[in-house]
């Protein structure tokens, strides 16, 4: 069974630890093969709205060579986990990490 891991924050906090606590029980199962993809290490460029994707095909995207990698773990994967940072605001209008 493959599993891939999306982490979408630098921050190790607990959901980092929620996260690590559910692999370390995956890896307990023969079989597994756990891939971890660190967004924020990818140098993922912004999308730049120019609707290519949608009408000539995903290939066509100015940034396909690093999307498409990232794509084709998530198609070859029989599990996902994406993992973020919470966010919310309080009466302050300031904005509280919460992971």
């Amino acid at each position: 069974m493959k599993i891939t891991v999306i982490h979408g924050s630098m921050l190790k906090g607990k959901t980092y630890s929620v996260t690590q606590a559910a692999l370390a029980h995956l890896w307990t199962y023969d079989g597994v093969q756990i891939t971890e993809i660190s967004v924020a290490d990818m140098g993922l460029p912004f999308c730049c709205s120019c609707h290519t994707c949608f009408g000539k095909g995903e290939e066509y995207c100015p940034h396909s060579a690093v999307v498409s990698s990232v794509a084709k773990v998530i198609e070859d994967c029989d599990g996902l986990i994406m993992r973020k940072v919470f966010k919310r605001v309080e009466e302050n209008n300031e904005a509280v990490h919460r992971d």
